[in-house]
């Protein structure tokens, strides 16, 4: 299993999506994306769902860096 932050930067990657691209279909600002990614900030539940159904993953039950996510497919 992947862990959620791994599972976001793959999944983004498949769909050929940089940050920028992902920060504009969230609503966010695509530093909020680069600290999701890189520094582990944990999406609230609201993002991790629309992040689940943008990216085809599966959302933890309670969103933490160390969540397990798996893609999708």
């Amino acid at each position: 299993m992947q862990s959620f932050l791994s599972a976001l930067k793959d999944a983004r990657q498949d769909k050929l999506w940089n940050q920028n691209e992902l920060a504009w279909k969230m609503g966010v600002t695509p530093l909020v994306v680069w600290e999701w990614e890189e520094r582990g900030r944990v999406p609230t539940a609201d993002q991790c769902r629309r992040l689940a159904k943008l990216l085809g993953l599966a959302p933890p039950i309670e969103p933490s860096p160390g969540d397990e996510w798996r893609v999708v497919r």
